[in-house]
This record gives structure tokens, C-alpha cells and sequence, in this order.
């Protein structure tokens, strides 16, 4: 029989530096100093007798033979999710569990910080690790996603829906209670693409798909960043209606309906596979499910969706 000396613990350890590719962001996941990884690192050398990984400018890269261990450990590591998942007298104000969510920057500001909050409050020992960028679809537990970007092979339910509307400076002359066709194709627009690959969201997306030809004065990847910009300018920005109304709450901003017919959104929490039958995770999803309904009053949040 082979020598067992790796604990789940290194093993969750080189899961996560193979994702990651990067000690210090291993470390941080972890929540531990980046000399606590490198002395795993240096267990998981001992054992394999192979280097695991080696330096490639900033990044580490796995050797041939530790990509041969990327899905088996992976699969371990889920396997022992659902083996802890399972354990009775699950209780969200004691138990500790970390899960992996990936969502947007509207809902990251929104609805997962209303989520966080609720977690102190209700289930202190429950951590979230929230990611905006591209990552690996096994590390994440949860997906929050429009349709249409979502994993039909994953399970969904509804979240809530929204419609998009026009956001802008309080003393924008050209949105007197409403804004005409005419001023808002003549105005200058501020624009959010997507992320670092600088694909179009969907608003800018939709917009080039009906026709709709602006004149875009400013680029971002963030919709966070855009409410400041507008503050003492002539810009006007499309976003979500719920973001703006929130936004109008923070800045001198104020919003009104777009001019023309622009088609809404539906937003849906998925989660990974590997989830079912967790207990902690049913939970969880039933908490954002509720913290959901509480921020948009969606009647169909929680409704489970199928193509």
C-alpha cells in the first residue's frame, strides 16, 4: 500500500497552486503568510519527488507531471467537499466552510455585498471568495450570470431580472424627466467592456445588435467606475436600472427610461455539480436565493430554470 503521508490539507493546497499559479495568491486564498504555501510547496516536493512547479517570470508553472495530477486531485478535493457537505446538524452560526462565487462587478457591489453583510450577522464562519475575472470553472461553486452566459449543463435558478435605463450628472440639461431619441444619440456615452479581454457587455453588445450607433467618449471595464465619471459632466451611461437608482443614492446622479425599446435581463444563480447533496451549499444558495428577493423583490427568485 502507498505511503498516505499527504493530508487533505496539502492536497487542497496544491489544488489551489495549480489553479492559481502563484504562491502569493494561494496564500491569500488561504488566508495564511506566503512562507506557510512555500513550506507545503516544499512537502509536496518531498513526497512526488518532482519539482511541482517551476518559475516562469512572476507566474510558477506545473511541471509534465503535475499536470497529470490536476484532475485527480481535483476530483478528490470534490470528493471531499461532498463527503463534508454530508455531515448531520449542519448549523450556518458554527459551521466554517469557504465557497467560490463567481459574479459580475453589478452584482459584486450589490447583491453579494447585501449577501456578506447578511453572512456576519447569520453565519460568521462561512467565507466567501468572490472572483470577477476569469477562473477556472472547477474552483468556483457558485455562478452568478445573465442568460445566455450561463452553463445550461449546470443547475440554475432565478435570481431577479432588470431592465436598463439611462444614468447621468443631477443637472444634465438634456434629462429634464426624460431623455429625447435625439439628445441621448448626440450625447457622448461612457461604455463598460468587458474585463482585461475587452469584449462587449451586453448592453454595448445588444446596442451594436439593434443598430444603435453612439458616440462612446470613454472605455471601462468596470461599471463601478463609471457613477464618478458622470459627476459635473455631459456623459450619459446605459446601465441596469436597480444599479442606477443605488448609484443616484451614493452621487449627485439621476436616471431616466432609455428612449426606444431595449431588451432587460435575467439573472441566475448556478452551482457547480459537485454541490449536490452539500448541506452547507443548500444553504447557502437558499440565503443568496432570499437576499435576492429582498434587494429586487423578484416574484421568481428561487424559481429553478431550464432552457
Amino acid at each position: 500500500m502507498a505511503n498516505l503521508d499527504l493530508n487533505l490539507n496539502l492536497l487542497a493546497t496544491l489544488d489551489v497552486l495549480l489553479s492559481e499559479g502563484s504562491v502569493n495568491r494561494t496564500a491569500a486564498r488561504f488566508g495564511v503568510s506566503q512562507a506557510a504555501i512555500s513550506v507545503q510547496l516544499a512537502k509536496l516536493r518531498s513526497h512526488f519527488g518532482d519539482d511541482i512547479f517551476v518559475p516562469r517570470g512572476r507566474r510558477l508553472v506545473a511541471t509534465p507531471f503535475a499536470e497529470t495530477l490536476r484532475e485527480p486531485v481535483r476530483e478528490l478535493i470534490e470528493q471531499a467537499q461532498r463527503v463534508i457537505g454530508l455531515r448531520q446538524g449542519f448549523d450556518p452560526a458554527t459551521t466554517g466552510r469557504d465557497f467560490h462565487i463567481h459574479a459580475g462587478d453589478i452584482d459584486s457591489i450589490l447583491l453579494l455585498s447585501h449577501v456578506v453583510r447578511g453572512l456576519h450577522e447569520v453565519a460568521p464562519n462561512i467565507r466567501l471568495f468572490i472572483h470577477g475575472s476569469v477562473a477556472a470553472a472547477s474552483m468556483i461553486d457558485f455562478f452568478i450570470r445573465p442568460v445566455g452566459l450561463h452553463t445550461p449543463e449546470y443547475a440554475s435558478c432565478v435570481l431577479y431580472t432588470d431592465h436598463y435605463c439611462v444614468l447621468a450628472d443631477a443637472e444634465h440639461p438634456a434629462l429634464a424627466g426624460s431623455v429625447s431619441h435625439s439628445d441621448y444619440f448626440a450625447a457622448n456615452h461612457i461604455v463598460r467592456h468587458a474585463g482585461h479581454t475587452g469584449a462587449p457587455s451586453f448592453e454595448a453588445a445588444t446596442m451594436a445588435r439593434l443598430g444603435n450607433v453612439r458616440k462612446v467618449a470613454q472605455v471601462v471595464d468596470h461599471y463601478g467606475s463609471i457613477p464618478p465619471m458622470l459627476v459635473g459632466t455631459r456623459y450619459l451611461t446605459t446601465v441596469p436600472s436597480y444599479f442606477a437608482r443605488q448609484m443616484a443614492k451614493s452621487f449627485p446622479l439621476k436616471f431616466v427610461e432609455l428612449p426606444f425599446e431595449f431588451p432587460g435581463q435575467t439573472i441566475l444563480l448556478q452551482w457547480h455539480p459537485h454541490l449536490a447533496g452539500d448541506m452547507a451549499a443548500n444553504w447557502l444558495r437558499t440565503f443568496i436565493v432570499e437576499s435576492a428577493s429582498e434587494l429586487y423583490g423578484c416574484e421568481q427568485a428561487g424559481k429553478l430554470f431550464s432552457e
